[in-house]
């Protein structure tokens, strides 16, 4: 299992009338990050039972990575957003992907 990764599931509920807004802003993150090294995917989601709901799925190398990913300056803006297009902030899984060796 050692050396597959690390992938995040995220959860945003957004504020009403800012779904779209919120998956706009998650795309350019998406974009910004997908240049990253270390970065394999970094995908948005639409609930499909509440419109309100969008996921990210992130996988990354290593847990170095989504520490620097995480101090980058386009994570930082978009977090400063956060507040304006979502309920309360956001839920995040850290799991390690599982492979045969």
């Amino acid at each position: 299992m050692e050396g597959h990764g690390i992938v995040l599931f995220v959860s945003f509920t957004a504020r009403p009338g800012r779904a779209q807004d919120l998956q706009e802003e998650l795309l350019a993150l998406s974009e910004a990050s997908l240049r990253e090294p270390g970065c394999h995917a970094y995908l948005v989601h639409a609930d499909l039972e509440d419109e309100s709901r969008v996921w990210l799925y992130e996988h990354w190398a290593s847990e170095e990575a989504l520490h620097e990913h995480d101090q980058t300056a386009h994570v930082a803006a978009f977090v400063a957003k956060l507040p304006k297009l979502t309920e309360a902030g956001f839920d995040r899984w850290e799991t390690a992907l599982v492979r045969p060796d």
